[in-house]
Formats: C-alpha cells, structure tokens, sequence
C-alpha cells in the first residue's frame, strides 16, 4: 500500500474510516444475503414436500384405480404453482401413471432422486415423495421446480445492499470530514510551523498552546519544548563562533607573521648555501684557470710556446664556470622564452650530433615516437643535456668501483622515445652507478647533490622546466645496476 504514503494525512484518515465502513457492511451484508437465501431455499423445499404430500393424497384413489385421466387433471392444478415446471406420478412399479408440464410437449426429466426427499441445485429444485395406502407405499410423486423467485430474491436484496451501503458511504464520509479535522488540523498546523522554519530558520516561533490533554497535546508541548531548545543551543552557538572567529583571526595573524619570518630565514638560509656552494665551485676552477695562466706567462717568458695543453685546461675550467652560472640563471629565472613545434626524434638526433660523448661510451637510439610537440629549444636542450651530463658521471663513477669493473665492460646510455595515448615519452637509460634509495627520494631537492662538484640545481632546474613544457619527469634507479629517466610532454600533432 505505498500508495497511501502520497496521501496527505487528511485524506489517510478518511481512507481508513470508509475501508472499515465499506468491509463492515459488506461483509455484514454478505451474510444477511446468504442467511436470507438458505431461509428462502429451506422454506421452498418445505413448501414442495407439503405440495407434493398433499398431491399424494389427492391422487391416491386415481392410482389405485388405474384412473390417469383423472390423475392429470388433479396435477393440472399446480398450473397455479407458478414455480413448478414438472411433476410426475409413478405408479408401484416406477412407470410413469400421470405428468404435468408448464410447457407441452417438453420432455419430463429423470428424476435425480433415488429416495424420497428433496434435492436444491443451482437452477431448480426436486422432490420425491411416496403414495401411500396403509402405510405401505403404492407410487411417488415427484416435482421440478425453477428457481427464478429465489434469483429474483437475490437480486433485490442485492440492490437494498448496495443502496444502503452508498447512503452509509456517504453518511460516513460526510461524518469523517468532520471527526478527522479532530486530528488531521493540529497536526497539519504543526507541519506548516516546520516548513516556515526550514524555509526561514526562526526558532523563536511556537506552536500555539493546545488545550486536549491526549498525545497531540504532548506532541505540541514537546515541539515547543525542542524548538526552545535548539533556539539556545542556536545562540549558544552564534557566541562562540563570533569568538572562533576572532581567535582564528588572532592565530591567523600570529601564523602569517611566523611564516612570514620562517620564509625570511628560510630564503637566507637558502642564500647563504647557496652563496656557499657556488664560491666553493667557482673558486676551484677559477684557482685552477689562475693557475693555467701563471703556467703560460712563465712559459712565454722562457721562449716555450706549447701552451696549448694548458689553454685547454684554462677552457675547460672556464666551461665549468659558464655551466654554474647558466644553472643560476635558470634557477632564478624560470620562464619559457620563446615555444615552437617541432618533430621530437629529429630534434634529438641533430642535438646528440653535438654531443661531445666520453671515449668508450656507447650510444643506443631508438626515435620510434613520430610525434610533434611544443617546446622551447634553449631550455629543453638545457634537459637533456643536464640528463646526459648526469649519465656520463654515472658512468665514470663506475669505473671507480672495482666491483663494477668486473661485471661490466661497457659503459652504455640507451635514448627512445615512444608514443602512449596522448604524450610523448622520452626515455634515457644507463647502466651506470645507479642511486641510491635514500637519495632518490631528495634528488629535486634546489642544492642537493651526489657528485663532487655542482651546487645541486640540475635536477631541479630539469623539473621546473618539464612542468613548463606542461609535462613532468620520472626517475627510477637501482643502485649498482642502472638508471632511467622518463620525461613526457603533451602531443601537439601525430605524423603518419
């Protein structure tokens, strides 16, 4: 019955009371009907077995004295039997002797009747009953009967039920319209206060004060009693989130101002490492380049003028100056300068013909992506030159190592790129040194590095300029065996 949950109460109550007032005399009239149609069948049979009784009488002496003409005449009485359809005398030997028809010439029908007695079926009725001469029988009567006066019943108390239950139906909705106002108005008040305060949240209304002393009035009072508490538990809260707010606001102001001297001594601190590293980087080659040029002086002034192993030196150093400034700079100065599309393998292949590779390193490309991607060349060539440089000292740290000496003869680096879904992957892999775990996890720390010489901000400076390209960098290592560098940059157009 969910169809009942989209009523409103009103009409809930008005449903209930008519369902009881409909089953109530329904089924009262239900049996009112049946008790009146057994009566009606009861005496009906009573009249047919007094019927045929006295027929009995009346034709005892015609069946005795074999007169039939006499003993029709006698059932032609029963044309005033309006009921009756048939009737029949059979004589000491079940023969037929007399008969009666409403209707000429219709067959008389066998009796279903085997002793005396009656028989009610759903369209007629029957009776046999005996003929008797001093108490010994000498033939039977035997009567049909329609039951049209017993439909004819039925059907007009069945047009009293039915008018008397659509008066009482209409008596009890009239009454049912007033006596659910009893509880259906109050509690319908009631759910009208609750929509007003969900639509506008005012605690302080109240339900007007009820003067029944059933459960609606403790309903009432109850919401009245709830609605008073949430209107202090409501102010209640108002006062302390005017104070929440003016603490949050205090420890605001206090945490910014912390933050603001935590950032101050952080960029210090920052800049004294970073002053640290770099006059410490500097120094060495720029000693070494003092060095150099205190060689050449002496060896011009002694008339030697093969002072060019030391030049190369002086340059190289000087290379490794430039390499820290440019690091510098584009850690202090991140923008992307100027982008343009280009065909991603063939930019690598040029650029790798610039390379100058250590002797003994051996190179594997695979250029299988086809793709096309935005970039600015300068600072993406600072990537892969910074991942290489990376690659050659892994290499020759190796070398170092005794152990790796003996498990590995060639030192290799393996660059391919390959297209997934919407990016390119740009993939270099060395077997060099590796890194280790706890290492790995502060590689794009700005300052932190595992080499000798460096401030620390290549790895960093490759992050920050991936993340401008709108693309990122991945790095998976294990110690003593290999490493590989994953970046990736959106596609701009696929070549087929």
């Amino acid at each position: 019955m969910s169809f009942l949950g989209k009523m409103t109460l009103k009409r809930k109550m008005i449903f209930i009371l008519l369902s009881l007032v409909i089953f109530t005399l329904v089924l009262h009239s239900s049996i009112v009907v049946y008790n009146d149609l057994s009566e009606f069948k009861e005496e009906m049979a009573q009249h047919l077995t007094v019927l045929a009784k006295t027929i009995g009488v009346n034709v005892l002496s015609p069946l005795v004295f074999k007169d039939a003409s006499f003993a029709n005449k006698i059932l032609a009485s029963l044309k005033s039997e309006p009921q009756i359809e048939f009737a029949a005398i059979y004589d000491s030997k079940g023969e037929v002797f007399a008969k009666f028809s409403r209707v000429e010439n219709k067959t008389l029908p066998n009796p279903n009747l085997k002793n005396n007695g009656y028989l009610i079926f759903s369209d007629h009725f029957e009776a046999l009953s005996p003929i008797l001469l001093k108490g010994k029988e000498v033939g039977k009567i035997f009567l049909y009967a329609h039951v049209e006066g017993i439909k004819a019943q039925v059907k007009k108390r069945t047009q009293n039920v039915i008018l008397i239950l659509l008066f009482t139906l209409f008596i009890a909705y009239i009454l049912s319209l007033f006596l659910q106002g009893i509880v259906s108005t109050p509690i319908r008040f009631l759910s009208d206060i609750v929509d007003k305060i969900s639509q506008v949240p005012d605690y302080s209304i109240r339900a007007p004060e009820y003067s029944g002393k059933d459960e609606i009035g403790k309903l009432y009072a109850g919401f009245n009693e709830m609605l008073s508490q949430i209107q202090n538990r409501n102010q209640e809260l108002l006062k302390y989130r005017d104070r929440l707010e003016t603490l949050v606001n205090e420890r605001t102001e206090e945490l910014e101002k912390t933050q603001a001297e935590l950032l101050q001594k952080e960029r210090l601190a920052l800049l004294g490492e970073l002053s640290a590293k770099v006059s410490h980087e500097l120094r060495n080659p720029l000693g070494t380049v003092r060095t150099g040029l205190f060689t050449v002086e002496k060896l011009i002034q002694k008339g030697d003028f093969n002072v060019e192993p030391t030049l190369e030196i002086i340059e190289r150093n000087i290379l490794r100056c430039n390499l820290i400034i440019d690091d510098l700079l584009d850690f202090a100065n991140p923008n992307i300068k100027k982008t343009e599309n280009i065909e991603i393998d063939s930019w690598l292949y040029e650029l790798l013909g610039e390379v100058n590779f250590p002797d003994g390193v051996k190179i594997d490309g695979n250029f299988l992506s086809n793709a096309v991607v935005e970039i600015d060349r300068e600072r993406f060539r600072r990537v892969v030159l910074n991942v290489l440089e990376n690659a050659f000292h892994a290499l020759s740290e190796k070398k170092n190592h005794d152990i790796f000496n003996q498990k590995e003869k060639i030192d290799q680096i393996i660059i391919k790129t390959l297209r997934k879904e919407n990016q390119v992957e740009i993939y270099f892999i060395d077997n060099g040194i590796g890194i280790a775990s706890t290492d790995l996890e502060k590689i794009f720390t700005p300052l932190f590095s595992t080499k000798s010489f460096g401030v620390g901000l290549g790895l960093s400076i490759i992050k920050e300029i991936m993340q401008e390209h709108n693309g990122g960098v991945e790095i998976e290592s294990q110690p003593e065996q290999n490493t590989t560098v994953k970046l990736w940059l959106p596609l701009i157009t696929l070549n087929v």
